[in-house]
């Protein structure tokens, strides 16, 4: 196995928590450059990256810890959230295009911006060469079941070293790139068979299988009734992507097959979804192949990367674990069009959203301004009958509590203290009392399970009991616990 660290960087700071009567909670909420810019344009550019919101830059996390396994077509990388490491999370997995033999440059960027927002991301390096282990769409099931096998022991190597942040397995999300794309689908029409944690939100990123077989995009599935009907789904392509790119028309490329075999999930659960070329300022916004590519080798992320790429996948998630954020991924809406503003004030082009294919390049949708904000008040977590815990001093000590906020919180941390006149103390894990020299700057936190509801077995003490302060991560848009689903 290796490791190494991807280090916060600027703009992706860890917010300040925020202590409320004696809890303190956190929270936390998923490109190229262009070309002949006219002069008139020239001084117009893209905006940074927002810092709160689905797509922001805001974390409680200050880096990402990279652990790299597996061997040949079944390699995979396992990212997860640290400086504070959370005990669990959401599980996100990435599947890549194909041509990518090795490392994970092609959407580095996003698995950072996931795995910061609070959740352990599982990448599959499925291929070591063209045709090894699948020749493409003329036979891509040996690449399914690659990618499959490198989730399967990723997952298996999380199992066996518990002091790594261990997976949520029923809040699992899937991204998939282009052939990769492809490859999510088929392996979650099958993931009953495939041994794969059911998918609860998938985005696909311009699906396609290269045309090697035919146009249609024959290496999928021809049904794909096996994705459970409750999945949380959004198709993307780009105006000059798949759909123009693969020679099998418009409606029979990409999004547009996938979208017509999955007729069992509910329109107001999908989302068809395209992107246009903007050349209103410098850099362009090209709605190429590899809109959501972003990392070494493809360039710095830009507007589409946070406007659309990450706030997307990021409100998709907080959607379906959370039913949060939903607006900002789902529908035909000025919140799930808009995806920025040029330095002069004029909107991005914005989406162009459908329930059904086909979906085409042509007309361009019109620019969408920013919608309203949405409040977003920071979590609340509560402390329910501290006393009570040590009513009978035989029995295990348990506290108890909720969380709640506009976005949810990820996780729950305690600080148990206890107070004699102006002198005060702090259990530590052992169960130990040490002092504290102010009483209202605990030194550390102990882990709670779960987020709203949560609770914490405290180890048996005497005398006065103590008082617990606590404190929970809350994301942009999810729950209690130190991400947001616009950390999700």
């Amino acid at each position: 196995m290796t490791h190494e660290n991807m280090s916060s960087r600027a703009g992706w700071r860890a917010p300040v928590t925020t202590a409320v009567a004696a809890v303190a909670v956190a929270a936390s909420l998923a490109v190229l450059a262009g070309i002949g810019v006219s002069a008139a344009s020239a001084a117009v550019t893209q905006r940074p990256q927002p810092r709160t919101g689905p797509g922001g830059s805001q974390t409680p996390f200050g880096s990402v810890s990279v652990t790299a396994g597996g061997s040949g077509n079944d390699a995979w990388y396992i990212f997860e959230p640290v400086d504070p490491a959370p005990r669990s999370a959401p599980l996100v997995i990435v599947n890549h295009g194909y041509f990518e033999y090795s490392g994970y440059s092609t959407i580095a960027a996003l698995i950072r911006h996931t795995a910061l927002k609070g959740n352990v991301v599982i990448y599959t390096r499925w291929q070591t060469s063209v045709a090894n282990p699948c020749p493409g769409p003329i036979d891509i099931q040996p690449c399914v079941d690659s990618s499959a096998n490198g989730i399967r022991c990723a997952i298996a190597y999380l199992r066996a070293h518990p002091r790594m942040v261990q997976p949520r397995l029923d809040e699992t999300s899937y991204f998939g790139f282009s052939s990769g794309g492809m490859i999510t689908a088929n392996e979650l029409n099958q993931y009953k068979a495939l041994g794969l944690p059911k998918p609860r939100a998938v985005f696909l990123d311009d699906p396609e299988d290269g045309g090697a077989a035919g146009p249609g995009e024959p290496a999928l599935d021809h049904s794909l009734s096996g994705i459970p009907s409750t999945t949380r789904f959004v198709c993307h392509s780009g105006a000059s992507g798949a759909l123009v790119l693969n020679k099998g028309g418009v409606a029979h490329s990409s999004c547009n097959v996938v979208f017509v075999r999955l007729g069992q999930i509910p329109k107001r659960n999908k989302s068809l979804v395209l992107t246009s070329n903007d050349s209103h300022g410098s850099p362009a916004l090209k709605a190429v192949h590899g809109v959501c590519a972003a990392g070494p080798g493809f360039g710095a992320p830009n507007t589409y990367d946070w406007g659309f790429c990450w706030k997307t996948f990021d409100s998709l998630r907080a959607c379906a674990l959370y039913k949060r954020d939903c607006q900002y991924a789902l529908g035909n809406n000025p919140e799930h069009r808009y995806i920025g503003t040029w330095s002069d004030g004029v909107p991005v082009i914005g989406l162009k959203i459908q329930d059904a294919a086909p979906i085409r390049p042509t007309p361009t949708p019109p620019r969408q301004a920013a919608p309203r904000p949405l409040p977003n008040h920071p979590p609340v977590a509560r402390l329910a009958k501290m006393r009570a815990a040590y009513a009978n001093r035989k029995a295990p000590n348990v506290i108890r509590g909720t969380a709640s906020g506009d976005n949810g919180a990820q996780f729950v941390e305690v600080a148990i203290v206890r107070q004699t006149g102006a002198r005060c103390t702090q259990m530590t894990t052992s169960g130990r009392f040490v002092r504290l020299a102010k009483c209202g700057r605990p030194r550390s936190f102990l882990w709670a399970s779960g987020d709203s509801p949560w609770s914490l077995r405290l180890p048996p003490t005497s005398g006065r009991a103590p008082t617990a302060s606590t404190r929970a991560p809350s994301t942009a848009s999810a729950r209690p616990r130190p991400h947001t689903p616009g950390l999700a």
